[in-house]
């Protein structure tokens, strides 16, 4: 090994590495020749037949049909928002319907989460937050009060400004 060591160090030095270098080279070669050796020896020692499967008929079971998809495509989406909105609270159930948000005015003093929660923006969380400044610090003396509520800015405040009202 000092040999070995010796040779390499003499050669490291004819084209001019550092020692450090030198160190850094030999352990690099090492862990290349361990690897090497590791891999013959893992391919020499198992010798495993490689099995194909077919997964056609698990495949099978998750295609949709061009009828499927034609279907999903045909479905009318309002607005991107309502393709990716996945909250339950909006699904509409046979006779109950949203009321349409021309109609809808909301007191900030007196509304409930569930009539709060029909405003453009507000989610359950949001809504409650509202209950709670409204119940805790104080009633609303306008409607820019709204935006002392923690989670309500400038933005969402323009989005529900024509359907809430103070009294």
């Amino acid at each position: 090994m000092r040999i070995i060591i010796k040779f390499l160090s003499d050669i490291s030095k004819k084209l001019g590495f550092t020692e450090v270098e030198f160190r850094v080279i030999f352990f690099l070669l090492l862990m290349l020749f361990i690897g090497i050796l590791a891999n013959y020896l893992k391919e020499k020692g198992n010798s495993f037949e490689i099995v194909s499967f077919d997964y056609s008929e698990q495949d099978s079971l998750f295609a949709f049909s061009v009828s499927q998809t034609e279907k999903m495509i045909e479905k009318n989406v309002d607005s991107e928002q309502e393709l990716l909105d996945f909250r339950t609270d909006k699904i509409e159930s046979g006779s109950q319907k949203a009321p349409d948000l021309a109609e809808l005015r909301v007191n900030l003093n007196s509304a409930e989460i569930n009539e709060l929660v029909q405003l453009p923006g507000i989610g359950e969380k949001t809504a409650l937050q509202i209950i709670n400044y409204r119940i805790s610090i104080a009633k609303f003396k306008s409607i820019k009060d709204i935006m002392l509520v923690k989670g309500i800015g400038e933005r969402k405040f323009e989005k529900i400004r024509k359907y809430i009202f103070v009294e």
